[in-house]
């Protein structure tokens, strides 16, 4: 496992996000997350993972909830946490080939100045990263996620009038992007 540190740009406080090998071993993800928990100084070995009724899951460490993460690919695996608040995280090869036609289904009207030079999987792995982060997952069409600025990596997403951060990065052959808030949305520990 590796915790990821982008050269690029320094993540905000209280994110973390661990890489690996895909492995195929049932638990791999928590096991992942727990040493990921540990790295940020939590206690890793009493974290679970619990779904919603959406289906997004979270962590509970004691009685603390905490954003998680998981995407992965056939080959490799990433893990996100946020202490402080939601995360979302999508993770696929920078050579998957993908249709022709994916890059209109997924882009809105909205967005073609600023998306002009991205790559239609990192775009897809943005705008899934977004989804996630709302629980929604797929079952919204990618559409409705509008993108503006362009630092060259970290964009706003709009959906549902609502406005979250994103950090997009190449990483070891794959694009990995992280959709998250940094607002006290979880339960605080007591």
């Amino acid at each position: 496992m590796k915790i990821i540190q982008n050269p690029h740009y320094s993540f905000p406080k209280g994110l973390y996000l661990c890489y690996d090998g895909l492995n195929g071993q049932p638990g791999q993800p928590e096991a992942l997350l727990k040493r990921v928990a540990d790295k940020a100084s939590l206690n890793g070995q009493s974290l679970k993972i619990i779904k919603k009724t959406s289906g997004k899951p979270y962590g509970r460490i004691d009685r603390r909830e905490i954003g998680v993460a998981i995407s992965h690919t056939k080959t490799a695996i990433c893990c996100g946490m946020n202490v402080f608040g939601e995360i979302g995280l999508d993770i696929e090869a920078r050579n998957r080939n993908v249709p022709e036609g994916l890059r209109q289904r997924i882009t809105s009207d909205k967005e073609a100045a600023v998306i002009s030079g991205i790559d239609t999987i990192r775009l897809w792995t943005i705008k899934e990263a977004v989804l996630k982060f709302t629980g929604t997952g797929l079952r919204m069409a990618m559409q409705k996620v509008d993108l503006s600025g362009n630092e060259d990596l970290c964009y706003t997403a709009t959906v549902d009038n609502m406005n979250i951060r994103v950090i997009s990065f190449a990483l070891n052959g794959y694009w990995v992007s992280v959709a998250y808030s940094q607002q006290q949305i979880l339960t605080p520990n007591p």
